[in-house]
């Protein structure tokens, strides 16, 4: 067993022991009498005793280290999910970080990461500040991840006086956005056939779509609602980011670079739109047939 534990987690830590049988201060972290002495456990197979480092000192034992990244520009919302995609993403464990996009103006986002799952909170904000992000993993691959993310920055973006991004760089970079995925036109297509939803644009992975207001409810109500939900109270699989129209209008952003990533998040959408149904107008309406014509028939009467 412990060969094969090995072989499957190199840099973990293996901790021999008969029945569970652990002292308390190394399964909590906590230091040993005294603060500062190694603990000794007994070691089964070796007919002695085996040394362990102080409990504080687990995290550089086990093989976690943390990389943190930082930068003033934007980042661009599918970019960095096509980080998050990426086979360098694969070793983060946990990951935290403040992020500006650059489809969310006057948006800062709080991004929390515990393996697959993501808590996304948005907040007001009216400038574009730093944007900056820690992760933390087993045999991470610093530089890719780095490069990655450097890779993901907005170029040209208001205030960049870098002096480093020609035009045709530019250029060449909102191309590569601009591109439509085929994601993003199936869920497109999902937008499209739920009359609860209004497509508002699609460009490259990103769609961007809305909740209009319904029997009372702004739309600016819904919106928020459900993005919140969406983010927080999900698989986290999935999530959506905030965007603001011309006019003033919120509407939620879902990047989406393939078919299974569309199916896949149009289900938790309709999930949260259900209960959302369900919490405002006592009942669950589909979208798909003339059940929200009957509501507001019933509530004229």
């Amino acid at each position: 067993m412990g060969a094969e534990l090995q072989r499957r987690a190199p840099s973990a830590r293996l901790l021999e022991c008969e029945r569970g049988s652990v002292p308390p201060e190394v399964v909590l972290c906590q230091p040993a009498e005294p603060p500062h002495a190694a603990t000794r456990l007994p070691a089964a197979s070796a007919g002695g005793d085996t040394l362990f480092p102080p409990p504080r000192a687990h995290l550089k034992q086990d093989g976690f280290r943390s990389v943190a990244f930082r930068t003033a520009r934007p980042l661009r919302l599918s970019a960095f999910e096509a980080v998050r995609r990426s086979e360098a993403w694969a070793g983060v464990v946990r990951a935290k970080g403040f992020v500006h996009f650059e489809e969310c103006p006057g948006f800062r986002l709080t991004l929390q990461l515990a393996g697959a799952r993501l808590d996304a909170r948005a907040e007001a904000s009216d400038a574009v500040g730093e944007t900056s992000f820690v992760m933390i993993g087993q045999l991470l691959q610093t530089e890719a991840l780095l490069e990655l993310l450097a890779s993901a920055e907005a170029l040209g973006a208001a205030g960049d006086e870098c002096g480093l991004c020609d035009e045709k760089t530019v250029a060449a970079q909102e191309d590569e956005d601009a591109r439509v995925t085929e994601g993003a036109d199936r869920f497109t297509a999902y937008v499209k056939h739920d009359t609860r939803f209004e497509l508002q644009w699609v460009r490259g992975a990103l769609v961007a779509f809305k909740l209009p207001p319904m029997l009372g409810a702004s739309s600016e109500e819904l919106n928020s609602e459900m993005m919140h939900d969406m983010n927080t109270r999900s698989s986290g699989r999935y999530w959506l980011a905030p965007h603001r129209s011309d006019v003033g209008e919120l509407q939620l952003l879902s990047s989406v670079a393939n078919k299974h990533e569309a199916q896949g998040c149009w289900v938790e959408v309709q999930k949260v739109t259900e209960r959302m149904m369900a919490k405002y107008f006592e009942g669950v309406f589909c979208g798909g047939c003339n059940c929200l014509e009957q509501l507001a028939g019933k509530a004229l009467t």
